[in-house]
């Protein structure tokens, strides 16, 4: 049994690895770290998103209230009723419906939403990057 087993670690070759496999690893944990930290970045982004779009319903519904508080809607409700008076005092109107809009609950909505737009746009950049990096890993059989 003992001279079998000579036998057979005589006759195995002593295989060397290949010359590029170092390169090969060193570029897999690269990607693996560059993918850990994608994926950190998707989940803050995700937090920040959900956070985001309930400050954007906030403010919509601040901006409603505003809206109904300033007479904005009241004002604005005269151009179906009174359009003929609307159409020969314009200027006037137009002063009175720009006196009445809540510009700082506007500001608010508008900048809120361009947040829950601009998180959107990088979550879907960081969501696309994995899933090609994970479709390229397929294909290469790492």
């Amino acid at each position: 049994m003992e001279n079998e087993y000579k036998k057979l670690f005589n006759s195995l070759v002593d295989k060397n690895p290949s010359d590029k496999l170092f390169e090969k690893i060193i570029l897999r944990i690269g990607k693996e770290e560059k993918m850990q930290k994608v994926k950190r970045r998707i989940a803050v982004f995700s937090l920040f998103l959900v956070i985001s779009f309930f400050g954007f319903i906030y403010s919509f519904v601040m901006v409603q209230n505003a809206l109904i508080s300033s007479g904005f809607a009241q004002f604005f409700s005269l151009i179906f009723s009174d359009y003929n008076i609307i159409t020969a005092y314009w200027q006037n109107f137009v002063f009175t419906l720009l006196e009445s809009l809540p510009v700082f609950a506007l500001v608010v909505s508008l900048s809120m939403f361009s947040i829950v737009l601009g998180l959107f746009a990088f979550l879907v950049k960081d969501i696309k990057f994995i899933s090609s990096n994970n479709l390229i890993d397929k294909k290469h059989g790492f």
